[in-house]
């Protein structure tokens, strides 16, 4: 076998490496998929605490969170996480107290803190994005 020969298999070997490669990372995850997912992943995080999800528009990501009463007339204690389908990674996670959180677009998270609670957790991270202090803006991804 001479060297053109050989290289020519060497490169063929190496293309044919990347079209699988492409082929098996790049799998659409199917609903069915998803919710066993996220079921999965919200039995770990939360353990024994009930909580919701809310897929974001294009279904590339869930929020998933739990709201837990500390005692009578106290706020709610607020845990969530964000899981992307498409890096199959939990990319953020938080806990505050009181307020709530909702999808704000595709790759951004609205958080609203009750007024008159002084932010514990990692609330206090997330700047405010309006003068009234009304709602945070947690951006996720940048969008394309």
């Amino acid at each position: 076998m001479n060297n053109a020969s050989r290289i020519f298999i060497g490169i063929l070997f190496c293309l044919i490496n990347m079209i699988f490669i492409q082929c098996t990372s790049g799998k659409k995850i199917s609903m069915e998929e998803k919710e066993v997912l996220v079921s999965k992943i919200g039995v770990e995080v939360f353990e024994n605490v009930s909580f919701q999800k809310v897929y974001n528009t294009s279904k590339t990501m869930v929020l998933l969170y739990s709201r837990q009463s500390m005692r009578s007339g106290s706020a709610n204690k607020i845990h969530f996480v964000v899981y992307d389908f498409e890096t199959r990674n939990i990319i953020e996670e938080s806990k505050f107290d009181g307020g709530s959180v909702v999808w704000n677009d595709n790759t951004s998270l609205k958080i609203y803190p009750y007024k008159g609670i002084v932010p514990q957790g990692t609330l206090d991270n997330i700047p405010n994005q309006n003068s009234e202090g009304e709602h945070r803006i947690l951006i996720l991804k940048k969008s394309l």
